[in-house]
């Protein structure tokens, strides 16, 4: 037997572990609590919870591969595009090198090499000087009320 082989009862408790994960985050997704869940699939709450939490994690690190894969497909279009233009920019051609720097630009925000865009917050402030709060005077608390004042 192989250590890549689809029959081995590794791989089958790996699958069958998976696709576990996966029915008790389709029921949390579908409203279930943890009790609920470890409920119908005969487990305790917090080993239904572990199953999300696991499941979660997979979903996320597929996210990130698939992210990645895309990143790097844009990467090469961005290749292709500068390379067409690249004649051009050695010419001196004004458009070409203007969009050459916008390739350049997306490539930067791609790659995250960009260094991250400080936010002034300070005058947020300046905005909060000029809120006025009504605060309503001790006799006017009582004007919807139609008992009439002790004396």
């Amino acid at each position: 037997m192989t250590v890549n082989d689809p029959n081995s009862p590794t791989t089958t408790r790996r699958a069958a572990s998976k696709e576990r994960r996966e029915h008790a985050l389709r029921l949390r997704i579908g409203g279930m609590t943890f009790q609920q869940i470890g409920n119908q699939l005969g487990i305790t709450f917090q080993s239904a919870h572990a199953l999300v939490v696991h499941a979660l994690d997979d979903l996320s690190k597929k996210c990130a591969e698939n992210a990645e894969q895309l990143r790097g497909i844009e990467l090469q279009r961005l290749d292709v595009a500068q390379a067409a233009i690249w004649g051009k920019v050695i010419n001196g051609d004004t458009v070409a090198i203007t969009c050459l720097l916008r390739i350049l630009e997306r490539r930067a925000r791609l790659l995250g090499l960009d260094a991250p865009v400080k936010q002034d917050v300070t005058s947020l402030g300046d905005r909060l000087s000029n809120v006025v709060i009504y605060l309503p005077q001790k006799d006017e608390e009582n004007d919807d009320t139609d008992e009439p004042e002790p004396a």
